[in-house]
């Protein structure tokens, strides 16, 4: 179980918001991407997994544990 998640303060979130497109910017491949940008978030979002399925290219990117609660779109 996660704590709570405490959302940034307004003299912080830019700070968050450069830092996480430096992170992103240090590589094009999408695996490490969301690899980097799951550790990065998860002080703010805490997460115990991400999966990404993109049908079209036949990408299946996967993170952590999966459990029973899902979010998706």
């Amino acid at each position: 179980m996660h704590a709570p998640a405490t959302p940034p303060t307004l003299e912080t979130l830019g700070l968050r918001v450069l830092d996480l497109s430096g992170i992103l910017q240090t590589t094009l491949n999408l695996e490490q991407q969301i690899t980097l940008f799951t550790r990065a978030i998860h002080n703010d979002v805490p997460i115990n997994s991400l999966e990404y399925d993109n049908p079209a290219t036949r990408l299946q990117i996967r993170y952590g544990d999966r459990t029973t609660h899902k979010t998706s779109q």
